[in-house]
């Protein structure tokens, strides 16, 4: 007995249509934290060059160098940017940010597979009262998740 694939109702294509929408704006949190820490590497390896410079630059043979501003500008330079870099890691790199990341996914994920089930009518979707069984399901993963 082969059996047929329900037609979209309202229902289905609302919660799909969400899952859709969370999975954009998981990728958009993950993006902007693969940005962000991007940034962060940066600033370490940049305070990191700027300290090794900081303690070499008094062997280069220029008059430059030869200024004691020159490697005190450079340890302050490196301070700043080693500064930088944990405050990007502490306010924009949070365990919150992850968190929120990692909630857009899973609300995404969840919408998806109940879709899915909803689909191949399986329980607990196989009854007549399927559409009430998927808004109710999709409510409660919504109530489970606290998206900031």
């Amino acid at each position: 007995m082969e059996t047929v694939p329900p037609s979209p109702t309202p229902v289905l294509d609302a919660v799909w249509l969400e899952s859709r929408a969370w999975s954009a704006e998981s990728r958009v949190r993950k993006n902007r934290l693969s940005e962000w820490r991007n940034v962060a590497l940066g600033l370490g390896v940049g305070a990191a060059a700027v300290g090794v410079a900081a303690s070499q630059v008094s062997d280069i043979p220029l008059a430059l160098a030869r200024n004691p501003m020159t490697s005190t500008g450079l340890s302050l330079a490196s301070t700043l940017l080693v500064g930088l870099a944990g405050l990007v890691g502490r306010e924009i790199l949070s365990p919150d940010s992850e968190r929120r990341w990692a909630e857009a996914r899973i609300l995404a994920e969840g919408l998806k597979r109940e879709v899915w089930r909803y689909l191949m009518r399986v329980d607990p979707y196989a009854g007549a009262d399927a559409d009430e069984i998927l808004a109710t399901r999709a409510a409660e993963l919504r109530a489970n998740r606290s998206l900031g």
